[in-house]
């Protein structure tokens, strides 16, 4: 048997992760002998959430998705057997036209229903926005079964019974990083697990990494809780009342933690079993992220620390438009180009999630958020080339430092405009309330 969908799936998750309500899950509703009015002036109220506010977040998530239709599971479901038809199919020079009923659906759901649940809406916009990027690429840019090839494959797929095709559709849609493909970017993605690594080994190595995450993620809820512009009714990451807001600005950085082990712990339980069942080898799973000392520039970090689901897409789509504008190859203005187009793209992918859940993608702040990082990347090519003049090495450990001081500065200090609609919305105080910590120290589940 084979597992499919599985990085689809953590793709969808991420989304939502990434805005959500998974970021409350076991996580106590006030952190214990901490007091956070201690940081700012005494008539400050300490922020918490009552019952009359959570009937505001609801109410606002409410008025905000009023005049949209309930979203629907039969549309979504139609749409993806679309998709899969098309990739499946044999090769037709009509092929590119089931994109267009695929598209539609895809627009037509995020922009005109609602889940009626901000962290739904968030995740599934993207979710479906992604997909309409990825098939442009296999639907109409790539003839996939000429072009495309699982490793170890030799015959081609176009001449294989339609069960064979769908089974090859299935796998080629459940692996959006290439993972087992001959187009995969192994040259950038983490090492996979070594060949000799026995099933048992793997197995364990596995639960050891899934109880670390757990924990790690139990933890990081106490700064979650604790911070007071996190909360419904608190204060803006841009408040400048007193001097303790950078602090909270930079945990902030508590809710990319949240969403980077929520993504891996599915990865995590993925593999367990798939590996476990017989279905995969260890070698063929590749962790979900790199090292996080290789983010030492925001470029490593989104181009080898974070996921890759996306770089397919985004590379794809931005050769499509720099081939159509004639630009040339290899050329310092064309690669800037191409940098600030993948981003403006990932913030429309990012964007769609903030135009389901608010109607409108200017209300929310992913957008910016992701046209922003260029910029930043553009002024690290900047220094660093100035730096090679000075003859400084980029590899040194001091160096390196420097630079994840500055990515810790950039994203703690960017990451907010995301964040801070969320907050209102009240993200993170939404879900199930629970703590593993606590209920293995105090043995109370939740805080009382």
């Amino acid at each position: 048997m084979y597992v499919l969908y599985i990085q689809t799936a953590a793709l969808i998750l991420e989304s939502i992760f990434c805005s959500s309500r998974a970021c409350s899950a076991f996580i106590p509703n006030h952190v214990d002998r901490f007091n956070v009015s201690s940081c700012f002036p005494s008539n400050r109220k300490v922020w918490r959430l009552r019952p009359a506010q959570l009937h505001r977040i609801s109410d606002a998530a409410m008025d905000a998705t009023k005049g949209k239709f309930d979203f629907s599971w039969i549309l979504f479901l139609l749409a993806h057997t679309i998709y899969l038809l098309g990739v499946s199919v044999k090769p037709s020079p009509y092929r590119w036209l089931l994109f267009i009923p695929f598209g539609s659906i895809c627009t037509y759901l995020t922009y005109y229903t609602s889940l009626r649940d901000p962290v739904g809406d968030y995740g599934m916009g993207a979710y479906l926005m992604t997909q309409f990027f990825t098939a442009l690429d296999f639907l109409i840019l790539t003839d996939v079964q000429k072009e495309l090839k699982l490793v170890g494959q030799k015959d081609g797929v176009a001449d294989k019974p339609l069960k064979t095709r769908l089974v090859w559709g299935l796998k080629l849609l459940g692996s959006p990083r290439g993972i087992g493909w001959t187009y995969a970017p192994t040259s950038i993605l983490p090492t996979p697990s070594k060949p000799s690594t026995t099933r048992r080994q793997f197995i364990v190595s596995r639960l050891s990494e899934l109880a670390a995450n757990v924990l790690l993620y139990d933890l990081n809820g106490f700064v979650i809780r604790a911070n007071p512009c996190m909360k419904v009714d608190g204060p803006s990451f841009w408040h400048t009342g007193n001097g303790w807001m950078w602090m909270w600005r930079a945990a902030g950085l508590s809710y990319t933690v949240a969403a980077w082990i929520n993504i891996n712990v599915l990865h995590i339980l993925y593999s367990l079993l798939s590996v476990g069942l017989g279905s995969t080898e260890p070698q063929e799973w590749t962790p979900l992220f790199g090292r996080l000392w290789d983010a030492h520039t925001v470029r490593r970090f989104w181009g080898r620390v974070w996921h890759q689901m996306m770089r397919r897409l985004l590379s794809k789509n931005v050769d499509l438009v720099s081939k159509t504008l004639g630009l040339p190859r290899r050329n310092r203005i064309t690669e800037f180009f191409c940098l600030f187009l993948a981003f403006f793209i990932s913030a429309v992918i990012h964007g769609a999630g903030d135009a389901m859940m608010l109607t409108n993608w200017r209300q929310g702040g992913s957008f910016l958020f992701f046209a922003l990082q260029p910029f930043a990347i553009a002024l690290e090519e900047m220094v660093m080339s100035l730096g090679r003049r000075m003859s400084i090495s980029g590899n040194s450990t001091t160096v390196k430092m420097l630079g994840l001081l500055w990515a810790f500065l950039w994203f703690s200090n960017t990451l907010p405009i995301v964040i801070d609609i969320k907050a209102r919305r009240g993200f993170f105080q939404a879900g199930p309330q629970g703590s593993v910590f606590l209920s293995l120290v105090r043995g109370e589940w939740t805080p009382k």
